[in-house]
């Protein structure tokens, strides 16, 4: 079923729409091919066996790790970790979503952080391990929705 305004990113939190929204209005954004949202990566917490198995699918799927997006720009995959003030929990995760998707697609994504305003090491160690990093300054709520309408026809089901 197609999403609508506010559901598109319904996954997202606000402080990060407001980091997102800037990167979608500008040049690269506007030349997205597809965009996945709430990709389910890793496998989630395990359950004793006297769960029923849809207890069990329920907890995994509600305990697994789920990057903020994937862009594609042709046929190449960006996992974007968008964090105001980001720090290294923000680069643990982006490095950790880059695994978990080489685990499940078997190949590496290229790894973007949307921040307003990193942690003073943070572009040091991000240029280190080749992941890009992008400054934005959060936006208002129209101005989400307006990046949100524009993600719409671009949003694909992810896979299984």
């Amino acid at each position: 079923m197609p999403r609508v305004g506010s559901q598109a990113w319904y996954h997202m939190a606000k402080h990060d729409k407001e980091l997102f929204a800037p990167f979608v209005l500008s040049e690269r954004g506007q030349k997205i091919d597809k965009f996945w949202f709430d990709l389910r990566l890793g496998n989630g917490r395990s359950c004793p066996a006297y769960y029923s198995e849809a207890e069990r699918n329920m907890v995994q799927a509600l305990t697994c790790f789920r990057a903020d997006v994937i862009i594609w720009e042709g046929n190449i995959p960006t996992v974007v970790e968008c964090k105001p003030y980001a720090g290294l929990a923000c680069f643990g995760q982006i490095e950790g979503y880059a695994e978990l998707f080489n685990d499940k697609f078997g190949y590496y994504p290229h790894k973007l952080i949307i921040t307003d305003n990193p942690r003073p090491d943070l572009p040091y160690l991000l240029s280190k391990k080749g992941i890009a990093i992008l400054y934005y300054k959060p936006v208002q709520d129209s101005v989400i929705e307006l990046a949100e309408n524009m993600t719409l026809s671009r949003i694909e089901d992810l896979p299984r």
